[in-house]
């Protein structure tokens, strides 16, 4: 089994194409295709992602089904609280997927700030 947490996007071309070439890497590196996507929204990528559904389409059509996301809604902005939040939340994520589990961790495609 695999786990993906990734940063939601406002773009979703982007971040459909992330979650697609992580499911691939991870066929890569593990053996395994992803098992469950953690994505970490700002209010602004969850309101876009749940606006316009075609990614969801998109990747489907490569095998990678919707059962699979477990969303999160953390707006992440320099405070102290803000990225407290944001630590936990991963934390809890860590402690509950099992040992013999993969972890990949793409904090890449989201914003400025979030890739600071």
């Amino acid at each position: 089994m695999a786990t993906l947490i990734v940063l939601g996007n406002i773009n979703r071309f982007t971040f459909a194409n992330s979650i697609l070439a992580a499911n691939h890497k991870s066929l890569e590196i593990f053996g395994d295709k992803l098992s469950s996507i953690y994505i970490f929204h700002s209010k602004d990528s969850i309101k876009q992602l749940t606006t316009q559904t075609d990614w969801i389409n998109y990747l489907e059509s490569h095998e990678i089904e919707q059962d699979l996301f477990i969303h999160k809604v953390v707006d992440i902005y320099p405070k102290h609280e803000s990225i407290s939040r944001f630590i936990n939340a991963i934390e809890r994520i860590i402690k509950g997927i099992s040992d013999d589990s993969n972890l990949m961790i793409d904090l890449s495609n989201g914003t400025s700030l979030q890739k600071n």
